[in-house]
C-alpha cells in the first residue's frame, strides 16, 4: 500500500501514507473488509449494508490509490443493496 500510494497514488494517498502506522492499519483492513464478506455473504439481512461498505471501500482505492473499480460500483448495488434476498422493496 505505502509504496503503491507513494509513487503511483493521488496526492491524498501520498499524504496518507505519509503517518506512522497509516500503511499497516490500512492493509489490516483492506484484508479484514475482503475477508469478511465470506461470512456476510451468508447473512442475506446484511447485504444492503454489506453493498454499501464495498462501495466505500472501492471508493477509498480509487481516491487514495487511483484504482479504477467503476465495474464492481456498478454491480454491487445490483448484487447487495437492491437483492429480493437483503433488502425487501415494498410496492404500494
Amino acid at each position: 500500500v505505502q509504496q503503491f500510494s507513494y509513487f503511483l497514488g493521488t496526492d491524498l494517498g501520498r499524504e496518507v501514507v505519509s503517518y506512522k502506522g497509516a500503511p499497516q492499519v490500512i492493509s489490516l483492513v483492506s484484508v479484514l473488509v475482503e475477508l469478511s464478506i465470506i461470512i456476510f455473504i451468508f447473512l442475506p439481512k446484511t447485504y444492503r449494508y454489506l453493498g454499501i461498505s464495498l462501495i466505500l471501500f472501492h471508493l477509498g482505492i480509487k481516491i487514495i490509490m487511483d484504482i479504477s473499480f467503476w465495474h464492481l460500483i456498478a454491480l454491487f448495488p445490483a448484487l447487495f443493496i437492491y437483492s429480493k434476498t437483503g433488502y425487501k422493496i415494498e410496492s404500494k
